[in-house]
């Protein structure tokens, strides 16, 4: 699962599923990536997701990367506030709890 860096160790401890980042120091290769796709283009983060072989994208709205007037709002933020349509690459999936902060997409593969 690509997701924001925070999100790693829940996702770890909740699901048998396997992260890109997590906040420990020892991984820098996946926290770079995780970074990437957070604050980049669409581009960047479909790169990240293809290279790190991730199946499900996961934002919380609660920790969304802000920006200034000066810089562009990084894709991931347009996509979890709904300010972005989902491109066809990307699969809403649309069972979280009522209320939940977060958001998932299944990635379609090419």
């Amino acid at each position: 699962m690509l997701s924001q860096i925070d999100l790693g160790p829940a996702i770890l401890l909740r699901t048998g599923h396997s992260i890109v980042a997590a906040p420990y120091h020892r991984n820098l290769v996946g926290l770079r990536a995780a970074i990437e796709a957070s604050e980049g283009s669409e581009a960047v983060l479909r790169t990240v997701a293809r290279d790190r072989g991730a199946d499900y994208l996961v934002l919380c709205t609660l920790a969304l990367e802000t920006r200034g007037p000066d810089k562009p709002q990084p894709f991931a933020t347009g996509l979890a506030r709904g300010s972005r349509a989902t491109p066809d690459w990307l699969e809403p999936i649309n069972n979280m709890p009522s209320g939940s902060a977060l958001k998932v997409w299944r990635i379609r593969r090419e």
